[in-house]
């Protein structure tokens, strides 16, 4: 259930809508939530639907310019739920979800693109999550794969904290945006 709450001053409209304050919370709630927070900040928003090869509860898409000098940037959030998630399903997922926007969207002149592939689970062992905190995945020159686990038992979201040196410019946007976009 949502409860309500005054936002700070500064807050961003996007915000007013936290994960923290549901109770107890599957994951068609939390796929509404984010529905709801992506929409206001005007994403491309897309529910239960098939796409390449997986059936995804939630695609998120928005295009932006003047992140990438003379190009465009797009983000992308891929995501699904899973009853117990492990590091094989996250990887496999992740690659094949990076791989479709590639290919589907590379070709539009945009220069550069964050895909969020999400795994929305209802647990997950230790292994798992230190696993994805310390993960990097395969780098390519246009697209940044950034696969994030959400657990709903915990209301906790889990990405990489590791900081490779080719890309390093854009990583702390990148957990910037899983953090306000995806997190508790």
């Amino acid at each position: 259930m949502i409860k309500n709450r005054i936002p700070a001053k500064n807050e961003k409209i996007k915000n007013i809508i936290s994960i923290k304050e549901l109770d107890n919370m599957d994951s068609e709630e939390y796929f509404a939530l984010l529905e709801r927070r992506f929409t206001s900040d005007r994403y491309s928003v897309q529910r239960k639907l098939q796409m390449a090869g997986q059936n995804l509860d939630f695609f998120a898409m928005r295009g932006r310019s003047g992140l990438v000098r003379y190009g465009k940037t797009a983000h992308f959030v891929l995501g699904k739920t899973i009853e117990t998630a492990s590091v094989n399903e996250i990887k496999s997922f992740s690659k094949s979800m990076t791989n479709y926007v590639l290919e589907r969207w590379s070709k539009e002149h945009i220069t550069g693109i964050l895909c969020v592939p999400l795994i929305v689970s209802n647990s997950a062992s230790q292994d798992v999550k230190d696993w994805l905190s310390k993960a990097t995945m395969e780098k390519s020159m246009l697209a940044f794969e950034f696969p994030a686990l959400f657990l709903l038992d915990e209301s906790q979201i889990y990405y990489s904290k590791k900081t490779p040196l080719w890309g390093m410019v854009y990583y702390r946007g990148h957990r910037h945006f899983v953090e306000s976009m995806l997190s508790a």
